[in-house]
Formats: C-alpha cells, structure tokens, sequence
C-alpha cells in the first residue's frame, strides 16, 4: 500500500503578512488563483475534475503488483497539483515546467512497467558511475518514446506533442515561451521592457489552463495502459473518455 501525505491546513492571516515583497507576491497569486476561480469557472471545474480521476486512482492502488508504476503515478499526480496550483494564479511559464514532469514520470512509470531489469537499472542510479551511466543509457528519451509508440501510436503522437509543447512554453527558456511573457512601452525614446511573473491576460490563461487540463488527460491515458482493469472496474475510463471531449 501506498500511503499518501496530503495535510490540509487552515490557518489564519499571521501579523505581518503581505508587508515584505516575497509575501506579498504568494498574496497576490493567491487573489489571482481566487480570480480564476470565480471567473473561469469552466475551465476550473476541467480541471476538478481531472484531479477527481487522480483522487479515486490513487486511492484504489492498494495491492498492486506495479508498485514502481504506483510510485511514479504519485508523482505526477503531485506535479498537476501543483502545475494547477501555478497556472490559475497567472504563473504560466513555469507551469509549463511542471508539465513537463508530469509527462515525464508518466512515461518512466509506463516504461518500467513490468520490466523488472529496467525497475532495477532505474533503482540502482545513484549506487556508483557505472550504474549511472548504464541509466542514463537506459532512459534516454528517444528509448522511452519509441517504445510508447510501439506500444499505443496514438497515445504516443498526443504526448510528444503535448512534452514538445511544455519545452516551446516554459520547461526551456526558448524564445515562445520568453517573450509570451514580455511586453515593451516606448516613451520618449526610451524602450522598457516588462517581464510579467503573474500573467493578467485571459487569452494567455485559458491557454494555459488548456495544455494543463491536455496534460493531466494525458498522464492518465497513459496510466490507463498500466491499470486498464482498475480502470474499468471504477469506470474511470469513461470518465477520460467524457472529459477529453474538445480537449
């Protein structure tokens, strides 16, 4: 079994809250993921209820014999968390690290799936140079991608789409994402540029808390493949099917 920590908390405001900048600025992230809430309710409840599929899976793994897969299926779990956490308070571009994450033990989860020797290599990383090196050469991107495609074509188009788009928006610092953050006033011959850490435009947002939503969908198709049955018997796969519609 795998136990999960998630605390919940609800404390008050402390003295002195808001009043320095590094507190200010978690305040206004805050307020803006508040805003997003109440005024892109659609897109929030998407996202609700993607979590909701997460929630039920991660409480069903009791007993798996996919118990590596388990444990990167937490992870990605926890990386949407967050990547939610970040784009509807504005932090766009680096939700798109977040994102990436996601996919990435998604995929590792898929990949080790059933192959005790990969299970192995992948645990042995840090026991010295040569099983480092024999991981890296074993998890090597292209390995893994090739052997979703082999696997579920499908499947793998839609998540090296979705990978290369979290690197064009923020999981690299390329010129896309950089400068979707950027605007640039002129006054008197004078040019300033603006880097927005909390993005206020909507066509920005909904986008995205688009690729978010595309991403979560994603991570769980890709589980889906680990635990089909699980899946069925909690009629998790209909639920997929249901709000992948128009994604």
């Amino acid at each position: 079994m795998v136990i999960i920590n998630k605390p919940q908390r609800k404390n008050d405001i402390p003295p002195g809250w808001g009043e320095d900048q590094l507190s200010n600025f978690i305040n206004n992230a805050i307020q803006n993921s508040y805003a997003t809430f109440h005024n892109l309710k659609a897109e929030y409840d998407l996202l609700k209820n993607i979590n909701n599929i997460f929630e039920v899976l991660s409480d069903n793994l009791s007993n798996t014999p996919a118990l590596i897969p388990a444990l990167f299926f937490n992870r990605a779990h926890a990386a949407f968390l967050h990547a939610v956490r970040l784009v509807i308070s504005g932090a766009i571009y680096e939700t798109f690290v977040l994102l990436r994450n996601c996919i990435e033990h998604s995929i590792y989860a898929f990949y080790v799936n059933k192959d005790k020797d990969r299970q192995e290599i992948w645990l042995r990383r840090h026991d010295n140079a040569e099983c480092k090196s024999k991981m890296k050469k074993e998890f090597r991107n292209v390995k893994i991608f090739d052997y979703l495609k082999i696997n579920d074509e499908m499947l793998y188009i839609i998540v090296l789409y979705l990978y290369e788009t979290t690197i064009d928006f923020g999981a690299h610092p390329n010129p896309a994402a950089l400068f979707s953050v950027i605007s640039q006033t002129t006054e008197e011959n004078i040019h300033t540029f603006h880097s927005s850490y909390l993005v206020d435009d909507v066509t920005s947002l909904k986008f995205g808390l688009r690729v978010t939503a595309q991403v979560g969908i994603c991570s769980l198709k890709v589980f889906q493949k680990i635990y089909m049955e699980r899946f069925n018997i909690l009629g998790l796969s209909q639920q997929i099917d249901i709000l992948s519609k128009g994604l």
